[in-house]
This record gives C-alpha cells, sequence and structure tokens, in this order.
C-alpha cells in the first residue's frame, strides 16, 4: 500500500509598515541592539496597545488578493507561553474570530493551495547566541505579522515548495511585505502528516521556524521519511515540535506539541473589537495591481516577449512597471525587454553602486526610451549606449547630451575607422599573424587596439568589419 503525505504551512509575513503593530516603534529592527522599543512592546506595566491602521489595511489587502472573505468583525487575543525573548509571557494574536477566512492560490504544476485564515498579530523578539551568553534584542517585540494557515491539502515538498514562493511573490507584488526570508521576514512552520488512507489524516508533527526554501524542503523530506520508517517498523508517530538541523538535514524533538488549551487564550480586555466597513475592504481591493501571471501573459501575447523574458521582467512589480513605462515612452518592446534583462542588469550589478531597486533608479523609463532611439537611429554605437546607460543608471541625465559629454555621439566615418584599423594592424602584428593562421578570436585584440587609437565612439561591430577586410584582403599590409 501507498503511503500519502500531508502538509499544512503556517506562514509568518512581516507587513511593511514604518512602525510596529501597537506602538510607535520603528521597524528597522536591524539597529543597534534594543533601541526601537517602547512601555509597549516591552511589556511595561501600565502601558497600553494601539493598533496601527496601516497594519490593518494591508492585512485585508493580503486576504482579498487570496480571494478569503474578510470579516467586518475581528478581535485579538492573549496566547500565553513563556520564553526569554516575550516580554509580556503573552503574545497579542487573534483566535476565534480571525480577520479572514477561506481563500485559495494557484500551483504552478496545476490545482491550487487552501486557506484556512489569515490573522493579525504581533512578533516576538530575538535571542541572540553566542559560545559566551544568549543576548536579548527586542527590537523586532511587537512587529507587525500577518499569519496564513493553510489547510493541510499540499502532498509534497514541491507543492509546498510552489506555495510559499506563489505567496511571497503575492505579498510582494501587492505592497503588503518585503518577505525577504534571509532577513526573517517570511518565516515558516511546517505540519507533516503521513497515512495509508487518503481520506484521513495521520498524526501531524510541527516543524518550527524555517527561513528557508531550501530548510522547507530538507524539513518536509526528512520529516515524510522518518515518520513512514516509524510506523512500518511498528512504532507510533507522536503529536511534536520538531526542529530542523541545516547541517545534517534532519529534524529533532523539541517538546510536545501544544494543544489551544495550553496557550490559555484570553480575550485582549485592552482592545476593542476591531469593525471594518464594507468600504474599507473595497477599497483595498482597488489598490490590487494587475496580478503577475496575467502580466506575464500579456506581455508575451501583445508585445511578443519570450516566456524567459516575462518571467524575468515580472520579477517584482516595480520593474514591470519600469519596463512598462519604457515602452509607453515609444521604444520596441524586444528591444527594451532585452536591454533591461541584460544591459541594465550588468549595469545594477556593479558592486560599486549602492543596492537599488528599480523605484529607486536616477534615470527614468523615458531616458532609457531615449537611449534606445539613438541606438535605433543609427546615431550611437551600442558599446557607447552601455557606457552612456551606466552614467544614467549613477546620475540620471539626458542621454543625448551625456553621449556628448563622453564624446560617444559620432560613429566615426570610414577613414577614420580605416585609419584606425591600420594602425592597430602595425601595432600588433602578433594578432594579425594569429588571425591568418586561423585562429579568428585573435581579431578581438586588434578590435581593441584600433579603438584605443581611434576613440572609444568607433563601433565595433564597423572595425571587425574593416579589420578582416585588411586582412583578408590583397591591400593588406602584411607585417
Amino acid at each position: 500500500m501507498s503511503w500519502y503525505t500531508r502538509i499544512g504551512l503556517e506562514v509568518h509575513a512581516q507587513l511593511a509598515t514604518r512602525s510596529k503593530l501597537f506602538c510607535a516603534c520603528a521597524t528597522d529592527w536591524d539597529a543597534p541592539p534594543n533601541t526601537r522599543t517602547c512601555a509597549v512592546c516591552t511589556g511595561q506595566p501600565g502601558s497600553l496597545p494601539l493598533l496601527n491602521a496601516a497594519a490593518v489595511e494591508l492585512a485585508v489587502r493580503a486576504g482579498v488578493a487570496l480571494g478569503a472573505r474578510v470579516h467586518q468583525r475581528s478581535r485579538f487575543a492573549r496566547k500565553h507561553y513563556h520564553y526569554v525573548d516575550l516580554p509580556k509571557a503573552y503574545q497579542i494574536t487573534q483566535w476565534d474570530e480571525p480577520l479572514c477566512s477561506g481563500g485559495a492560490l494557484p500551483l504552478a504544476g496545476g490545482g491550487q493551495a487552501l486557506f484556512e485564515r489569515i490573522h493579525l498579530e504581533e512578533d516576538a523578539g530575538r535571542s541572540v547566541h553566542t559560545a559566551e551568553a544568549t543576548r536579548i534584542d527586542l527590537n523586532r517585540a511587537g512587529l507587525a505579522l500577518i499569519e496564513i494557515v493553510s489547510l493541510p491539502t499540499l502532498e509534497s515538498a514541491e507543492e509546498a515548495l510552489d506555495c510559499l514562493r506563489s505567496l511571497r511573490e503575492l505579498l510582494r507584488w501587492n505592497g503588503i511585505s518585503r518577505a525577504e526570508m534571509e532577513k526573517g521576514e517570511l518565516r515558516c512552520d511546517v505540519n507533516v502528516s503521513v497515512t495509508r488512507d487518503p481520506e484521513l489524516l495521520g498524526t501531524k508533527v510541527e516543524i518550527k521556524n524555517l527561513n528557508s526554501f531550501r530548510h522547507v524542503a530538507m524539513a518536509i523530506e526528512h520529516e515524510q521519511a522518518r515518520q513512514i520508517a516509524l510506523l512500518e517498523a511498528g512504532g507510533t508517530v507522536e503529536p511534536e515540535t520538531r526542529r530542523l538541523v541545516a547541517e545534517t538535514g534532519r529534524t529533532e524533538a523539541m517538546r510536545g506539541k501544544e494543544e489551544t488549551a495550553d496557550y490559555r487564550y484570553l480575550l485582549e480586555p485592552d482592545l476593542p473589537p476591531l469593525r471594518l466597513g464594507a468600504g474599507e475592504i473595497e477599497r483595498q481591493r482597488g489598490f490590487l495591481p494587475e496580478p503577475p501571471a496575467s502580466r506575464r501573459e500579456r506581455f508575451m501575447r501583445e508585445w511578443g516577449l519570450s516566456p524567459g523574458e516575462a518571467q524575468e521582467l515580472t520579477r517584482d512589480r516595480e520593474r514591470a512597471e519600469w519596463f512598462e513605462g519604457v515602452v509607453r515612452s515609444g521604444a520596441a518592446p524586444r528591444s527594451a525587454a532585452k536591454w533591461i534583462t541584460n544591459e541594465l542588469a550588468a549595469a545594477l550589478a556593479d558592486d560599486s553602486l549602492p543596492a537599488r531597486g528599480f523605484d529607486q533608479l536616477p534615470c527614468t523609463p523615458r531616458e532609457l526610451a531615449a537611449l534606445l532611439a539613438l541606438v535605433e537611429e543609427g546615431g550611437l554605437a551600442r558599446h557607447a549606449a552601455r557606457r552612456i546607460l551606466a552614467h544614467l543608471v549613477r546620475e540620471g541625465g539626458d542621454p543625448a547630451r551625456v553621449a556628448h559629454q563622453l564624446g560617444l555621439d559620432r560613429k566615426g566615418n570610414d577613414d577614420e575607422i580605416e585609419a584606425a584599423c591600420r594602425e592597430a594592424l602595425s601595432e600588433r602584428p602578433d594578432a594579425a599573424r594569429a588571425y591568418r593562421e586561423g585562429n579568428r578570436r585573435a581579431i578581438g585584440a586588434l578590435i581593441g587596439a584600433a579603438r584605443a587609437r581611434g576613440g572609444e565612439h568607433l563601433d565595433p561591430r564597423d572595425l571587425r568589419r574593416t579589420l578582416a577586410r585588411l586582412l583578408e584582403g590583397e591591400d593588406n599590409p602584411q607585417p
């Protein structure tokens, strides 16, 4: 008989707010330890929480984007547990009346992931372990989170990763969360069970605090194999909470699985029920842009982009909108796609530049379109356009003016090109000889020498053609 695996995800996403969920402390938690704290997020007696309206709006947007039912009434509760980086000894979360219920997400391999609920809650602090001590940093305490809980309908590590990647894309695309897993802005608990009966669930085991796709896959695959081996040997699977040991790819027990009663849920006495009007929910629906999958399909259908180009251009919403801005400014779609995915990507990879997103570039889509127009009209060599693009990425500006400033706004006449090529042949007889002996790659050294003599405005394609003619023609000067 076959074994069936059932997987559920509990995904914690940090909302893209400027302040915490119940206080005005800033959310740059990687500031010096314990410098983004106040009486509220450190749980001082007498302090009172005040709900962040922006966090509610983003949580509603997440529910709408996932097709969930957003409830007009929800309420907060205290979830009690003791840990060193939880200063109040309870977490303010939502329990029996969550903000959203239901929802679904299409999976790339077919089918869909189904969700049970989405609720708001605050984050805990952070324990920093060293060989000497464990230190507590409460900068994270009180950050605004949503927890997205799936139903246990996923059947493999591949489906779980598909669901998690699609969730991350949705959260980023809609401005709900930056969802950077390496920074802890997207974390995942995984529930795994195995069973012989596809209609029933096995005993659920939870693996906590996974913060990379690789770790999620490792945890699921090991836990699936561990449970099957245990049951086939006549043992039983205990309901427990485990952790992944990344160095070995194995999970190990942390504690017995808590039940609802263990958390001693108590309605939060300092916060009234959260009430939303229908108009507030619909307002968030109006903020949802065209979904990435739909935009990819449109890029291919309307503008003839390849699947790879469409995928690359929709890696994030800012990039997709920047590309569309270049096209709206008059650039040919295929040309704009190639320049953004190749030349602009290479320029942005320069280590000397500060890390930037497309929404932070000094140059505008209109300026790139103007640069492409100069290339298409034949007034600017492609290699010169790359130099101008590097300047635009750093400082912005009018491409024609930048070309003139850099002396790149002319291609060179035939006499100028031939003179530079003849000087290169005289200077590099070794490369000329290698070319005539069959090493066609040697022409690259000659092109470089010709550009050094004649100027960077000379088009390498023109130089290549002229050099080949001189090397292979009867008038070729023999070194």
